[in-house]
């Protein structure tokens, strides 16, 4: 088997989605990562602890580029959504990965919670970025299309 390329940005795509929508992230740059409690036992007569731990949920966030302002208005809304009392919105994340040897991989997070859109504005010449953080109760695999 050839030695295949390494992975690019243009193979690996987060999508988030909150009520029935898609809210469009044009990610410069994004992360999945697990929040974990790490545990070592210290059992009496070993020379090591024992070590193991435990994911508590996911967290993630996108850096991403803004041609208008839909990823904070979609935040507003679900703000406004939990202000009212009511049911939350549902909310749910994918990502999508195709490796350069032609297949395809998916995982999608579920009982998704939003905690940020941050706006960041700097130079008049440079681009308005907005930063998306979001938490997960779960990240699995799934069926890649």
């Amino acid at each position: 088997m050839a030695d295949l390329p390494f992975l690019r940005g243009q193979q690996a795509v987060l999508r988030f989605f909150s009520g029935s929508s898609e809210v469009v992230l044009n990610a410069k740059n994004w992360k999945a990562n697990p929040n974990v409690t790490k545990i070592a036992d210290d059992v009496c007569g070993e020379d090591r602890s024992r070590l193991d731990r435990v994911v508590n949920y996911w967290e993630y966030s996108a850096d991403c580029y803004t041609r208008d302002m839909a990823a904070l208005d979609a935040f507003l809304a679900d703000v406004a959504n939990d202000d009212t009392g009511v049911a939350p919105l549902d909310k749910g994340a994918g990502v999508r990965v195709a490796p350069r040897d032609g297949s395809r991989k998916a995982y999608v997070a579920t009982e998704v919670t939003w905690d940020s859109v941050d706006t960041n504005a700097a130079g008049r010449g440079d681009r308005v970025m907005i930063t998306v953080t979001f938490r997960s109760r779960y990240y699995k695999p799934a069926k890649a299309a």
